[in-house]
């Protein structure tokens, strides 16, 4: 009965050692997963960031090429023969555009 006793309190020590050592990396795994999702945070508040940015630039860019736009000049858009042009602002012909 001592030895049988003996036996179990050597396996119950073992288990607590084992026990230990996996409460170790649990405690270990937890903290790299709070790293991890504080780098994921970031990330996403960086990519809000750039996504802000971007929309910035867009309506820029959509300005800009409006602006361009209203600045080409007018194309002929009128033919009253493959000789003569009338101009579409004003409606001058020929010698007079």
């Amino acid at each position: 009965m001592k030895s049988q006793v003996e036996d179990l309190t050597s396996k119950n020590e073992e288990m607590n050692n084992k026990l230990g050592d996996l409460n170790k990396k649990v405690e270990e795994l937890n903290t790299a997963l709070s790293e991890k999702e504080s780098n994921i945070n970031e990330l996403r508040k960086d990519l809000e960031e750039k996504e802000k940015e971007l929309g910035e630039q867009s309506s820029k860019l959509e300005k800009t090429e409006k602006e361009l736009n209203s600045m080409k000049p007018v194309q002929p858009t009128e033919y009253t023969s493959e000789e003569r042009l009338i101009c579409p602002s004003c409606g001058c012909v020929g010698k007079d555009i």
